[in-house]
């Protein structure tokens, strides 16, 4: 569970690659790590952690804070 979380707008930047989805994109936060999901055509939906303190500075900065 990420006790940070957030709405962020399609095309949205994580390590330099546009988000794509259907709105609301939801993100989380976990130790220092941007939480995420990417869903891979035929294979399914995989959970992603991304180590990247300069995205979670965008995230926080820009994204939507949900509860």
């Amino acid at each position: 569970m990420c006790k940070e979380r957030y709405e962020i707008p399609p095309g949205f930047k994580i390590v330099g690659k546009g988000v794509v989805g259907i709105p609301p994109i939801h993100v989380g936060i976990r130790e220092e790590k941007l939480v995420c999901t990417y869903t891979k055509p035929c294979h399914g939906t995989f959970v992603i952690l991304v180590d990247s303190p300069e995205d979670i500075e965008q995230v926080r900065k820009n994204g939507k804070p949900v509860q």
